[in-house]
């Protein structure tokens, strides 16, 4: 038996760690080999379809809910994926607002420099009594 090299389960066979050898690749557990979904892929009558994944909360009914907890998706979800938040599929759904970003503010890290003639440079030496 092996471990995770991530969280120490137990769960590893010895066919399973020798290939992991000769890849070159780290012993992970199925849960940590887990990456959230970018697309879920299905077919409905025979054509295949595609809807994008809440990756935000949930409320206790599994439906999505934005950062103030309120559900913005709806009820019904046209694909049958509670997950799903592509507006096609999902009539009763608010648009997703997205957080603007914030404009870049620039800095003038020193004072700027004026072109200055060789006579106002010499007068103001003079004056000055450097010279």
């Amino acid at each position: 038996m092996g471990n995770c090299s991530r969280c120490g389960v137990k769960y590893a066979t010895e066919g399973i760690i020798n290939r992991a050898k000769e890849k070159g690749e780290e012993l992970l557990c199925a849960d940590c080999r887990r990456t959230p979904a970018v697309v879920i892929k299905y077919v409905l009558n025979g054509v295949d379809e595609f809807c994008r994944p809440w990756h935000g909360d949930f409320d206790a009914d599994d439906n999505p809910i934005d950062l103030f907890g309120r559900p913005f998706t709806g009820d019904v979800a046209l694909c049958g994926h509670r997950d799903c938040v592509t507006q096609s599929h999902r009539p009763g759904m608010s648009p997703i607002r997205k957080v603007p970003k914030k404009k870049r503010v620039k800095y003038r890290s020193s004072r700027r420099k004026t072109a200055l003639s060789y006579e106002l440079v010499m007068a103001t030496a003079e004056v000055r009594g450097q010279l």
